[in-house]
């Protein structure tokens, strides 16, 4: 999957017994790797073709990133201009599987990830035939690029965040709900006495969401 002009690199798993029914693309958080999500595919369905996307910069201590963090002030931000390329670079490979299925994949991100797919998402929102964004960090959409509300409120969403996370704390996911909310998107938002991980009870709301969709 990776070209010149796109480096991303991409795992997939294949459905086991019969073809795919559609595709989940997947990214990881900070410091994680392609294959860190691949699991949670065949868990939230095993009909679907799961794609792990390889974030574009190497950690030096391993693992990889979306987007560099940036000290300011008192606490951590990021570097806008790098989200921006990640977006950009996997709305590329999103449009080459939404071609070759013939309909608009699924997101899922975690942490870093989870901003990624909804940066995605609200700039193109016909890619995207839902996103899960799970502990995700807050999106950004550069000025004028987001997709008109009309669209974006047809783009079902489900977010969710541990109540217990010390690494994003909740305060930022519900700044994230109410930033989706002002969207405009069709959001199903759910909090969990967790920390910053993906729990059993997120998966079992996530699969459920995923049912209810169609």
């Amino acid at each position: 999957m990776p070209t010149p002009s796109n480096p991303l690199f991409a795992r997939t798993r294949e459905p086991q017994g019969s073809p795919a029914s559609g595709t989940l693309v997947m990214l990881h958080g900070y410091g994680a790797h392609e294959e860190d999500l691949l699991a949670l595919g065949e868990m939230l369905d095993p009909r679907l073709r799961s794609v792990g996307l390889r974030a574009p910069l190497p950690l030096p201590w391993g693992g990889f990133a979306w987007y560099s963090l940036v000290p300011r002030g008192s606490g951590i931000d990021f570097n806008d201009d790098e989200l921006y390329a990640a977006v950009a670079q996997v709305i590329e490979l999103v449009e080459e599987i939404a071609k070759k299925d013939g309909k608009p994949p699924l997101l899922l991100g975690f942490s870093q990830g989870g901003a990624v797919a909804l940066s995605l998402a609200l700039q193109r929102p016909e890619l995207c035939r839902a996103v899960f964004a799970l502990s995700a960090a807050p999106p950004r959409v550069p000025a004028g690029k987001s997709a008109p509300r009309e669209k974006i409120k047809m783009l079902p969403i489900f977010a969710a965040h541990g109540t217990q996370d010390q690494v994003l704390p909740i305060l930022l996911g519900r700044q994230t709900r109410a930033f989706l909310e002002e969207a405009g998107c069709s959001l199903d938002w759910r909090e969990y006495p967790m920390g910053h991980e993906v729990g059993n009870r997120e998966l079992i709301d996530a699969r459920e969401f995923l049912t209810r969709i169609g």
